[in-house]
């Protein structure tokens, strides 16, 4: 089971987005404002300030570019861009995913959950996978 870092040992980075401020669980240091960003354009210092927090914190094997980033969100409010890479949804259960003979392992996943009034509302699960 993905999606629990202390059963699963992933290790994860969590942001959160509230009135155009993003900030982050781990990254205690990390904010930034997104109002006036340009949340589609690929390139947008945005979409690098995520990346390098990603890589910084996670350190990964294949670093995450602003493009994918980008292209992840853009996915998930359903305006999809062209990526080089390959994203896949999953199902989930509370925003953990079953990793099957470890198909997953390596790769990036993104939970996008969603919070009404400190309520679960719902949540998607992808996988970004590399060519």
């Amino acid at each position: 089971m993905c999606g629990d870092p202390l059963a699963s040992g992933t290790r994860e980075v969590t942001f959160s987005i509230q009135d155009d401020l993003i900030t982050s669980t781990e990254i205690t240091e990390f904010k930034y404002n997104g109002k006036g960003a340009d949340w589609f354009l690929p390139d947008s210092r945005l979409w690098q300030e995520l990346s390098i927090a990603i890589n910084q914190t996670l350190n990964p094997a294949q670093e995450i570019s602003a493009k994918d980033v980008a292209g992840v969100w853009c996915f998930l409010i359903d305006e999809p861009i062209d990526m080089s890479a390959e994203l896949i949804e999953l199902p989930s259960e509370y925003g953990e995913f079953y990793n099957e003979d470890s198909q997953f392992n390596g790769t990036f996943y993104f939970r996008f959950q969603e919070v009404e009034d400190n309520e679960y509302i719902s949540d998607r699960i992808l996988i970004l996978r590399h060519a």
